[in-house]
């Protein structure tokens, strides 16, 4: 057990190379939110990675808890402490329009909860039950609406307000470019929820998309883990499509106005999602319960840097020991060629092969290691195990101690956290990114 708890304790005690603290601000997950202080940038991966618990897209909870009917009116106030204060019919009819067009009358809307409490993310995410008519016809439609949470913490909103902005300026201005290239190279555009609509007013900040479960898109269970066949189907979507800036040249100036600074290594410098993990990924499955087709959600911390910073969010967050070492080289040689075809595409060269994929991934496993620590509680343990990051207050260093306390506390309990932790630091201490 002793042995145990010093393998867990590594990264917890910064013995990495180079640190976790040095990473974090030399990452894409800071580039862009340069002039946020450094600990409120660091209490917010805290609160919206750990305490919120499980994301917002937990479908195996949709249309489960009470609701509450608003009639097609606006309220007449906002008190700016409960995010359903903030949908209102103005917002929900700028949706309706920029999805069936400004004929397109609402005659009714409703907000319809579909995840647990405690489940969503960074932001308050549910649905909008939506009745209108067009040509004189009666329909019904169901939007996704992420929403400013309202949470009372220490530059919390100007931070929420930055990844409201990334994520809208994603949709707005880089995918359209990116879809346009995509179609004149004869491929498909990028496998991700329809946007609507947005309002990046501060404080009221909220963005609606297509509800993919009307296209029978569903999330893979959390603490099973994804097996070979989720993962190649994400690994030639993350390694293809999403890649498309790399060399569309007429763009990147944009896409690094909007996503930071290019990576120091130009041949591996991509669009990455930034938070590659399996709830962040909806599949869609054929009549034998095999998957067949992928969404990516959630672009807010979206940024422009080294593709292998996906790679090792995606296998040390949502892969078990087993399928990450017995699939290894398969996955690499699935998004070699997932990104080969894109290149290709374009007239250009492959600016790297397999084995320096491999190489660059590992010198990058700092990435899987430092969001180990920060999401592997969140992905594997129960709601009720963590507390609700919507009632943290306090400093920075109180609730590392209580988060730390309560992980050594599960990881000795809980069947999967346990596991999950141990055959990642032993593969890192076999790698040498651990040191005795």
């Amino acid at each position: 057990m002793a042995q145990n708890i010093k393998a867990f304790r590594y990264l917890k005690k910064e013995k990495t190379k180079p640190s976790a603290e040095k990473y974090i601000f030399r990452s894409p997950f800071y580039r862009g939110f340069k002039d946020i202080p450094k600990h409120v940038f660091l209490r917010a991966i805290l609160d919206n990675i750990v305490y919120h618990k499980h994301p917002h897209y937990s479908y195996h909870h949709h249309y489960h808890h009470e609701h509450e009917h608003h009639e097609h009116h606006d309220h007449e106030e906002h008190h700016h402490t409960d995010p359903k204060s903030l949908i209102t019919e103005d917002e929900v009819k700028q949706s309706l329009q920029a999805d069936k067009g400004e004929e397109a009358e609402l005659t009714s809307w409703e907000v319809v909860d579909f995840t647990k409490p405690g489940d969503n993310y960074s932001n308050y995410v549910t649905s909008i039950e939506v009745k209108y008519t067009l040509e004189d016809e009666e329909h019904e439609v169901v939007y996704i609406a992420k929403v400013n949470p309202c949470k009372k913490l220490e530059g919390f909103e100007e931070l929420n307000h930055t990844f409201f902005e990334k994520e809208v300026k994603f949709y707005t201005e880089l995918v359209p470019e990116l879809n346009a290239a995509l179609e004149e190279a004869g491929k498909e555009p990028l496998q991700i929820p329809k946007f609507y609509h947005a309002n990046l007013e501060t404080g009221t900040e909220q963005a609606y998309y297509e509800d993919l479960r009307a296209r029978d898109f569903k999330m893979v269970d959390r603490i099973q883990s994804l097996d070979a066949a989720h993962t190649t189907l994400i690994l030639k979507k993350a390694g293809g499509d999403e890649k498309a800036v790399n060399w569309l040249e007429s763009l990147k100036p944009q896409a690094f106005e909007i996503l930071g600074k290019p990576a120091e290594k130009e041949a591996f410098a991509a669009v990455n999602h930034g938070g590659l993990w399996s709830n962040n990924c909806l599949f869609r499955y054929n009549d034998d319960g095999e998957p067949e087709e992928v969404m990516l959600l959630d672009f807010e911390t979206c940024g422009y840097s080294s593709l292998a910073h996906d790679l090792n969010y995606l296998m040390y967050t949502s892969l078990t020991e087993e399928v990450r070492k017995e699939h290894f080289e398969e996955f690499m040689g699935t998004y070699t060629a997932a990104y080969q075809e894109i290149i290709e595409a374009a007239g250009l060269e492959m600016p790297f092969n397999e084995e320096e994929l491999t190489e660059e991934f590992r010198e990058n496993n700092v990435v899987g290691a430092l969001f180990t620590v920060l999401t592997i509680p969140a992905v594997l343990l129960e709601s009720g195990d963590l507390p609700d990051g919507a009632t943290i207050d306090g400093e920075m260093e109180e609730i590392l101690d209580e988060f730390w306390a309560n992980i050594d506390e599960k990881i000795e309990t809980s069947p999967t956290l346990k596991p999950r932790f141990l055959a990642i630091f032993e593969e890192f201490m076999e790698s040498g990114l651990i040191s005795e």
